[in-house]
């Protein structure tokens, strides 16, 4: 019987790719099961062996030293081959792309993080046609321009008044010459933007009131609005130029998109053969043997 040692449970490898292993006290072939020298073969040729599993396993074991004996079949060890498994899968794809991907020893340290975290960046590059950094601003652009202008990140300002009359004469200020800023300072009833000059920072139009949405979307930059009555009072709003703080979180969100996509095509193309004595193969991970018959 393969006897393996105890390591707490880990997320699922959708939610973190990072490869988790558990240590070991003993790696053998199981008696009278067969030969269990291979436990799972990925694509028909990539093996994932008993002497794989024992390699992570004594660099786990250096690291931890934590001990006690689980089955073949149980969830810690599906757990641990799954990430193996995972490791192998994304390996060739990636060279397909032109990423260098190692073939990692399974301890899931710290380093091991950041060499599958760069590399699934240079997928996302990849996929989305980033040879250089200027080529981002091209992949921003046109993320913006797919969002409805609700939902589009918008850099505004804006001086808030208790009644219209207010507002006008903030108008015929900022007309004269004034700085916006400082006359927010002055006489803004928002004492949270009024204190910065007025900034709302950048946000979608939607998190604002409609009346104050509504007539945010349709100003250029740089441009005054007349005065906007919402349930706040009366509101004079400057659209502010467009900041990092708007194109740094839609390329977060863009090539996270383009990572959990190319990692949905490479799973639904891989074929992977499992032991039965190690679990059956769901398309995500392994629902351990144990648990398949009820022990």
């Amino acid at each position: 019987m393969l006897v393996l040692v105890r390591l707490p449970s880990s997320a699922m490898w959708k939610r973190r790719l990072t490869l988790i292993v558990v240590a070991t006290a003993l790696l053998a072939a199981a008696c009278g099961g067969g030969d269990r020298s291979v436990l799972a073969t990925v694509n028909g040729t990539d093996d994932i062996t008993t002497d794989d599993l024992e390699l992570a396993i004594t660099a786990q074991r250096a690291n931890t030293g934590v001990g006690g004996p689980v089955d073949l079949g149980s969830r810690e060890t599906a757990q641990m081959i799954t990430n193996l498994i995972v490791g192998r899968v994304i390996r060739q794809p990636m060279a397909d792309l032109g990423v260098d991907f190692p073939l990692l020893i399974g301890t899931g340290d710290a380093n091991e993080g950041q060499i599958i975290n760069a590399a699934l960046q240079e997928v996302a590059d990849a996929r989305l046609g980033i040879e250089q950094p200027s080529d981002e601003a091209a992949v921003i652009a046109a993320a913006l321009a797919e969002m409805a202008p609700l939902d589009r990140a918008t850099c505004a300002s804006h001086i808030l008044s208790p009644g219209r009359e207010q507002a006008v004469a903030i108008l015929d200020r900022l007309a004269a010459g004034e700085e916006f800023a400082a006359l927010a300072q002055e006489l803004s009833t928002d004492p949270g933007s009024g204190a910065n000059g007025g900034a709302l920072g950048c946000r979608a139009p939607s998190g604002y009131v409609p009346e104050f949405a509504e007539v945010l979307i349709e100003l250029d930059e740089n441009e005054l609005s007349g005065p906007v009555e919402s349930t706040f009072g009366w509101h004079v709003i400057l659209r502010t130029p467009d900041t990092d703080e708007i194109g740094g979180p839609v390329l977060f969100e863009v090539k996270n998109q383009a990572i959990s996509a190319w990692i949905v095509e490479v799973f639904e193309a891989a074929e992977i053969e499992l032991d039965p004595a190690v679990g059956v193969w769901n398309g995500t991970g392994i629902i351990p043997a144990s648990a398949n018959i009820g022990s």
